[in-house]
């Protein structure tokens, strides 16, 4: 059965200058750069998947579409995505009166620094129910199946964007089976009502920057509490009190891999992490969620080997510099999590 994967958020132009350490102020330092996202890794996954997989990026984007008749005046991003067959057809272009956005990332071994420029606005509930919403009606009409995922980010716009799925799932036809699942991002701390979608999400992902944030929160703000018994517990908790009955939650623990658990039960599912030398973990989180999208949705596996493949995917990229030629150690990747499943 076909799969349709829309994702949901923004797309930045990375320039990742690699050094081996933070540089001095006036100083002139020689890195390598290239940059990627979820797309960019699922797309490499496809040989593993013998069904049609559609994905599609649903966004605010600079220049204009570069399947259009000016391709251009398209911006290099989207060209790349355009090439790795992504459709942007429900994205909504803004001419080349603003830029791309933009991420500047200073990557030593042990730190990384951002700085990030973005003049677009975020893609509206209007938008997004006029370009996107028919797609995703058409293909449940068609039997298919559709992943939605959304980044965490206009909390007020994806509330809109989930209140129009959940009528199409009203309405019948999402399918007895489930053929609708909409998966959220919770990553960066300090967003406004962002954790007021854990309620609307089948899948959730957490980073550990969050984890930690919120379970000292709920501690009467003591310190932060990076341990492994931290994030099962938060995992347990907010599965119980904030999200939906049965929703799957994977939080990423960086060296230690990934924990998991389904919303309303006590079982905490760690996801150990292969040894690897880490090269570049820029990405590792958006491979990590490529993981369990494929593996979930694609290979209809359970969360757990889903997880078990996305943590090890993850770590090979970790591996490597860049999101290039990652599909040979996602097979074994693959292999090594089917034996466990």
């Amino acid at each position: 059965m076909a799969l349709n994967i829309f994702v949901v958020g923004a797309i930045y132009q990375d320039v990742i200058l690699h050094v081996d350490e933070f540089p001095e102020e006036d100083s002139k330092t020689r890195a390598k750069r290239q940059g990627g996202n979820t797309l960019d890794v699922l797309s490499q996954l496809r040989p593993l998947h013998p069904h049609p997989m559609h994905l599609a990026m649903v966004a605010s984007l600079a220049g204009t579409d570069p399947t259009s008749t000016s391709p251009s005046t398209a911006t290099d991003v989207t060209r790349d995505l355009a090439a790795r067959n992504i459709s942007l057809s429900h994205s909504v272009f803004h001419g080349c009166s603003v830029r791309q956005p933009t991420a500047w990332i200073i990557s030593t071994p042990a730190t990384r620094t951002i700085l990030n420029e973005n003049s677009l606005p975020d893609l509206t509930a209007a938008a997004f129910g006029a370009s996107a919403l028919p797609a995703i009606r058409m293909a449940l009409e068609r039997g298919e199946r559709v992943w939605v995922h959304f980044e965490g980010r206009s909390v007020a716009e994806i509330r809109g964007m989930v209140a129009a799925l959940g009528d199409l799932r009203s309405a019948g036809n999402a399918g007895d089976a489930g053929r609708l699942t909409v998966s959220v991002e919770f990553e960066k701390l300090g967003r406004p009502d962002l954790e007021s979608l854990l309620p609307v999400a089948d899948v959730a992902f957490f980073s550990k920057a969050w984890v930690a944030g919120n379970a000292a929160h709920q501690r009467d703000g003591s310190e932060m509490d990076a341990s492994d018994h931290a994030c099962g517990e938060y995992l347990r908790s907010v599965g119980k009190a904030q999200c939906r009955a049965g929703a799957h939650l994977f939080a990423t623990w960086g060296e230690h891999g990934a924990f998991h658990v389904q919303a309303g039960q006590d079982a905490v599912t760690h996801l150990p992490s292969p040894p690897v030398h880490a090269v570049d973990t820029i990405g590792a989180g958006d491979t990590f969620v490529a993981g369990v999208l494929f593996g979930m949705g694609c290979a209809q596996q359970s969360p757990v080997v889903a997880g078990n493949f996305a943590t090890q995917l993850a770590s090979a990229k970790c591996g490597q510099n860049g999101f290039g030629g990652i599909l040979p150690s996602a097979s074994k990747a693959y292999d090594r999590a089917m034996r466990t499943a």
